[in-house]
C-alpha cells in the first residue's frame, strides 16, 4: 500500500511539471496574442510610445521564461525589476499578474503609463485567442467579451 501512494505521489508531481513545461514554451505566443489586439494600438499611443521606439516590459519575474514579442514591430526589452529600467526616456510595461491555467487560459494584467490593461486569452485547437480585455485610464475606456473564441 505504501508502495502504490508513494508511486502514485510521484506520478502526480512528474505530470504537474510536465504540463507547466509546456505551457512556459507559450509564453512569447500569449504575450503576442494579447499586445496584437486592436484596442492596444491606443495603449501604445496614449501611453506615449513613438512607433519606433523599444517598449520595456517589468516581469517582476511573473513568467517562467524572458519572453520574446513585439510591440509596433520592435522587440520588448523585458527586465526583472524597475531598478534595471531606464524610465527616463522609455515607457515600460509594469507586469502585476501573469498566470497560465492548465495550459489553456492565460491571464494577463499590466500598467503601462496610468493605462491599466487586464487580458485573458484562451486556446482553441492549438491557437490562442482573445476572450476578454478591459482597458481603463487616460481617457480610454474599453471592454470587450468574446464568447465564441
Amino acid at each position: 500500500m505504501k508502495k502504490m501512494r508513494y508511486f502514485f505521489l510521484l506520478s502526480l508531481l512528474f505530470t504537474g511539471f510536465q504540463g507547466f513545461a509546456q505551457s512556459e514554451w507559450e509564453v512569447p505566443e500569449i504575450m503576442q496574442s494579447i499586445v496584437d489586439l486592436e484596442p492596444m494600438a491606443e495603449v501604445w499611443e496614449k501611453g506615449g510610445l513613438e512607433p519606433d521606439q523599444t517598449a520595456q516590459l517589468i516581469s517582476h519575474d511573473h513568467f517562467p521564461e524572458t519572453p520574446s514579442f513585439n510591440i509596433n514591430g520592435q522587440t520588448v526589452k523585458v527586465l526583472n525589476s524597475v531598478d534595471e529600467a531606464s524610465t527616463a526616456d522609455t515607457p515600460f510595461i509594469d507586469v502585476t499578474e501573469f498566470r497560465i491555467k492548465k495550459g489553456k487560459k492565460a491571464r494577463l494584467e499590466f500598467t503601462f503609463n496610468d493605462i491599466r490593461v487586464k487580458a485573458i486569452v484562451v486556446k482553441q485547437d492549438g491557437v490562442w485567442g482573445h476572450r476578454s480585455l478591459s482597458i481603463s485610464g487616460r481617457g480610454i475606456h474599453h471592454k470587450s467579451l468574446d464568447w465564441t473564441f
